[in-house]
């Protein structure tokens, strides 16, 4: 025998609103819950109070599963139980829960900031090893993972640049960092910026507010995909991969002068045949010669990354 679903229910289940929830759970979960954790949120919040048994069959979530989910929002503050039999469980207002959850993060990171004198003493009270033989500048790399800590680094970079910063990008690239402080850093900084951006005109309001002569956009062409930032012509941050999940988003940061100079060349040559960002859309940006030489330096650098990735990758699997 079929179970009919209330109306509600098939309406919050509803395909048709699947990539609204999507978006929902993706800025939930940036408060450390898990996707289970979010979708259970997001279920008890649309849905009113439910049982555990109720929950687990909607959500197609094992029953063990979905009682320790509901213990971890609860203890978090931002689900509710009864003393009912069986017990049934409910959300605060989502205003409210959000309130919460902001609270949470906050305690959190003055936990940690209140920690550092801490550690600090406790490490100088370790004696110093041998002093080994040092890393040779311009020979290094770091892999970074999750877009927390990219985030750190980058701001890292910009703020403790002298003299130019480059950034080149998709809008898409450009969008993961939207709701962050770094566009604030970027307005605020104070060395010669130059940004190259493929968008749209839907997406010209994620730049408003800089200058609009430090902006240019470049058509999407072959290699149209990376995203690199250069300072001071000393470091570069690049994306190895990128992905809806903000933990898998992987980059790379290198001194190479080799892939430096590379990147700045195909940059340098974009700049010179792009619009800036009040420019007028029918003015032509490239002859098909520029093009044609445009999209070879940017296989050419794409090939460089790609060695550069496989280089990482090997000395990555030696150190295993």
């Amino acid at each position: 025998m079929e179970i009919i679903k209330p109306e509600f229910e098939r309406r919050l289940l509803n395909p048709e609103n699947e990539y609204i929830k999507k978006d929902i759970m993706t800025e939930i979960s940036k408060f450390g819950l898990s996707q289970n954790q979010s979708k259970t949120f997001l279920y008890l919040s649309k849905s009113g109070a439910k049982t555990a048994s109720q929950i687990s069959k909607s959500l197609s979530l094992p029953r063990t599963e979905t009682y320790h989910i509901l213990s971890q929002l609860q203890s978090r503050s931002i689900v509710i139980a009864d003393f009912g039999k069986p017990t049934k469980f409910e959300t605060v207002a989502i205003e409210k829960a959000i309130e919460i959850l902001v609270e949470n993060e906050k305690t959190r990171i003055d936990e940690l900031v209140s920690a550092t004198d801490e550690i600090l003493g406790l490490w100088n009270l370790l004696p110093d090893n041998v002093p080994g033989e040092g890393m040779q500048i311009g020979n290094r790399f770091q892999i970074l993972q999750g877009k927390n800590s990219i985030l750190g680094k980058i701001k890292q970079l910009m703020q403790n640049s002298k003299k130019e910063i480059l950034i080149f990008g998709s809008e898409n690239d450009f969008g993961k960092f939207y709701h962050t402080d770094l566009f604030e850093i970027i307005k605020n900084t104070k060395v010669d910026l130059k940004i190259l951006a493929s968008f749209s005109k839907k997406t010209e309001y994620i730049f408003e507010d800089l200058a609009s002569k430090k902006i240019k956009r470049f058509n999407e062409v072959k290699g149209g995909d990376l995203f690199f930032i250069i300072i001071d012509n000393q470091e570069t941050i690049f994306f190895m991969k990128t992905s809806q999940d903000d933990n898998d988003i992987m980059a790379l940061w290198t001194e190479s002068t080799t892939l430096i100079n590379s990147l700045k060349l195909s940059f340098n040559l974009i700049w010179l045949k792009s619009n800036f960002l009040k420019a007028s859309d029918d003015l032509k940006t490239e002859t098909e010669e520029s093009l044609d030489h445009l999209i070879k330096e940017l296989e050419q650098e794409k090939r460089i990354v790609e060695s550069l990735k496989k280089h990482v990758s090997k000395t990555k699997t030696g150190t295993k």
